[in-house]
Order: C-alpha cells, then structure tokens, then sequence
C-alpha cells in the first residue's frame, strides 16, 4: 500500500488507513495544515483524486465517457462474436478481422490501464495491479 505509506510518512500524521475497496482513506491529524498536506500527497497519486463531503460521485460528464466507452466496447466485442461465428471459421481474412475487431474492443476498455502499466514501467514499478491485468 504505497498510498497509505506515503501519508504515513507525513510528519503530524498520527494514523492512516487507506481502504481501496471502499475508496476511502481514513486519517487522524494534529491539524488542518497536515490535513491539507495529506490531501496534496493523495491527489498526486495515480488515478486517486480526494473530493469534498458534498461531492460523493465524480461528476456526470465523467461518468458519460466511461459509460460510452463500455457501450462501444461491447458493440465490438458482439461485432467480433459475430465475425467469429460466421466468417472467422472459413478464412484467413476473417480471423485477422475478428482479431482486429477484438483488439479494438480491448482498447477501447482498457486503454487506462494499459498506458498506467508503460508509466510504471518507466518508473521502475514492474509488478503493480495495472501489470497484472
């Protein structure tokens, strides 16, 4: 838990615990200013982005472009079964195209992953979550 290390290292920080399941970090400070470094030290975090009380779900337009990129991934995925079924068993070009096809529908759903794992990699972070998916 390299997050939760991080804020532990924070000079003032009595106690923390992250909790990636329910995506919540749970901190006892001496003060406010500590308090503001910890949420300086969480936002620099890969993908982690602290929000206030009133804010529990990101905004709408974020959760838009997720939901597109879900539906139009699985339209390529159903598109790929198709080609599969019907084309791929006959000839070379059609397992090329399903193949294509699959590719595409990964990438459209997996790219986030994907370039967080290159980051890491760069960065010496070999075996994270990103790696192993």
């Amino acid at each position: 838990m390299e997050l939760q290390e991080d804020i532990q290292k924070i000079k003032g920080v009595n106690e923390a615990a992250v909790d990636f399941i329910t995506q919540s970090i749970r901190v006892e400070v001496e003060n406010d200013e500590v308090l503001r470094k910890v949420i300086k030290t969480a936002n620099h975090f890969e993908k982690v982005k602290v929000i206030n009380e009133e804010g529990l779900l990101p905004p709408r337009e974020s959760r838009i472009k997720e939901i597109l990129q879900l539906i139009i991934g699985a339209v390529l995925f159903a598109v790929g079964l198709i080609i599969e079924n019907f084309w791929a068993k006959d000839s070379f070009v059609g397992e090329v195209v399903m193949y294509t096809v699959y590719a595409l529908a990964y990438f459209t759903v997996g790219y986030p992953v994907l370039i967080s794992t290159v980051k890491n990699l760069i960065k010496g972070k070999i075996f994270d979550e990103n790696f192993l998916m």
